[in-house]
């Protein structure tokens, strides 16, 4: 832990953001306990913000150590909606997609469906993209369309706590 505050600190760091904060609770109470006490050496040796991102289990990492639970606020970031914003961030993304010809994601089908495909999560956004530009690249169409969409083999995020149907 030594190394990693005199690092922090020789870099200038001015916040520490910790992502998939809740694969803190994979490890056992030993290993917990020490990652806490790690968590607040850090804030209080650098004096300098700490951002924790997890899914909402990981609140629990905090809610054990009273210190700890009045250092963070929860917040949460909302899900994506079918709006101008979304369409902003769609074409962000565009920007990267390694494809020869415009998807135009910013169409109100195509946004659409990928908010309803994603249900307007991030990361599945993402996830989406990269499969439709991977199926795309193979098909030779270069395109995302909506027909090249509707193809994936993809279940929405609420699907994925269902135990698929057997026949």
């Amino acid at each position: 832990m030594r190394a990693v505050k005199k690092l922090l600190g020789l870099v200038g760091t001015r916040m520490l953001l910790i992502d998939e904060i809740h694969d803190m609770l994979i490890g056992g109470a030993v290993k917990q306990r020490e990652f806490r006490v790690g968590i607040k050496d850090l804030g209080n040796e650098l004096k300098i913000p700490i951002v924790a991102a997890g899914i909402k289990e990981a609140w629990t990492v905090f809610t054990t150590d009273p210190q700890l639970s009045n250092r963070f606020q929860p917040d949460h970031l909302p899900l994506w909606n079918c709006d101008e914003e979304v369409g902003k961030l769609l074409a962000s993304f565009e920007r990267r997609l390694p494809l020869r010809k415009p998807a135009l994601l910013k169409q109100p089908e195509l946004l659409q469906k990928i908010v309803w495909m994603s249900e307007g999560i991030l990361g599945d956004m993402h996830d989406v993209l990269k499969l439709a530009s991977i199926a795309v690249i193979r098909s030779g169409e270069e395109r995302i369309t909506l027909a090249a969409l509707e193809k994936l083999k993809w279940v929405k995020p609420s699907m994925r706590q269902t135990p698929p149907k057997l026949a």
